[in-house]
């Protein structure tokens, strides 16, 4: 197998769950590890390892520096960083889509390298990245009594930060097989989970507004502290996880209906939800 031409390229016209299937098999195993032990093969994965862990410290210390209103100069050279270590990404996500598009009859191949989640996420994460560094490089000038730190920016921070840690998994998986393994099958555990999740969103919302309904205050004039719908979703949600709420407590006291739903509800999600959780995760692993 290591003497075809071509055959681990060809294996991109075949969908994700196939590769990974196929990825498996003691002779693909065999050729993938030849492939990945080549002098070639290990300076890549260094640089590029490397590379990463650059540009997620420099980010993280721009960013910082950014949000702690450091002088102007510090910030620019800590973007200046994160810019030089996150081209070498850019110029590489250029390159792969200009090869894939120069092929004509390519379709499947494009189609597997474009539209799979580990494509989607690290095409995501360089978007972001330059994204943060011109939102930045636009408001330092500024001086930093004047950087922008509101609700979008911080958000705009934390999911390129994600990103990036998430690049860090799609690169750890390719170093062997039991890391890939583990990756792999967290991937396909919140896959097989979705209808699961939602579930347990109608059922947390459902005993939350019916908590809501059943304490909500018999007398309460102005000035008194009205209970806000949304307050008991995540007082619901940490009874769900397992810790109990004093003030449900105190408010079902003494009152039949409350309790027994209370009880229905602890019964329902610490008990047949979570072992229908194990059933299914165990079932995808």
């Amino acid at each position: 197998i290591g003497a075809i031409d071509g055959f681990i390229p060809s294996m991109l016209a075949v969908e994700e769950k196939y590769i990974e299937e196929l990825s498996t098999l003691p002779m693909i195993t065999t050729v993938l590890d030849d492939m990945m032990s080549t002098p070639f093969t290990s300076v890549l994965f260094f640089f590029d390892f490397l590379l990463l862990a650059l540009q997620i410290i420099f980010f993280r210390m721009c960013v910082d520096a950014y949000m702690q209103r450091m002088d102007s100069q510090t910030v620019l050279k800590l973007l200046y960083a994160t810019l030089f270590s996150s081209f070498h990404f850019q110029m590489r996500g250029i390159a792969k889509y200009v090869s894939l598009m120069s092929k004509p009859k390519a379709n499947s191949f494009r189609k597997n390298a474009f539209f799979n989640f580990w494509n989607i996420s690290y095409t995501l994460c360089i978007g972001m990245v330059i994204w943060c560094i011109i939102t930045i490089r636009v408001y330092v000038p500024l001086g930093p009594d004047n950087y922008l730190l509101d609700t979008r920016i911080r958000t705009q921070f934390s999911i390129t930060t994600f990103l990036l840690w998430l690049h860090v998994l799609c690169l750890i998986k390719a170093v062997n097989v039991k890391l890939a393994t583990f990756v792999s099958a967290i991937i396909q555990i919140v896959k097989d989970t979705m209808w699961y999740v939602a579930l347990i969103v109608g059922v947390v919302l459902c005993f939350s507004q019916v908590f809501y309904t059943l304490l909500f205050p018999e007398e309460c004039g102005q000035g008194c502290d009205i209970p806000k719908p949304h307050e008991y979703y995540l007082k619901t949600y940490s009874i769900m996880l397992g810790e109990l709420d004093e003030d449900i407590i105190d408010a079902i006291d003494g009152k039949v209906i409350a309790n027994l739903v209370f009880y229905a509800f602890t019964f329902i999600m610490a008990i047949i939800m979570l072992n229908v959780l194990i059933a299914v995760i165990s079932d995808s692993y």
